[in-house]
């Protein structure tokens, strides 16, 4: 858990990335990582620009999830 919450900050995200899951998924394993990341990244952009066109005034995802919710 701490391995996973310590490389999404800063630095410690290339350092650990690439000295210890490359060593054990090796060259392939890290590109479908980095690929699955950016599906993900991807997806949740694509909500983002949905609730942007949905509620254009300030405060967007705060009066997407009031409305919705």
């Amino acid at each position: 858990m701490a391995l996973s919450i310590g490389t999404t900050i800063g630095w410690g995200s290339f350092v650990v990335t690439g000295n210890t899951y490359l060593l054990n998924a090796g060259p392939a394993g890290s590109v479908v990582g980095l690929l699955v990341g950016a599906l993900v990244m991807l997806i949740i952009a694509r909500n983002y620009h949905y609730m942007m066109n949905c509620y254009p005034n300030s405060g967007g995802v705060y009066c997407y999830a009031k409305n919705i919710l």
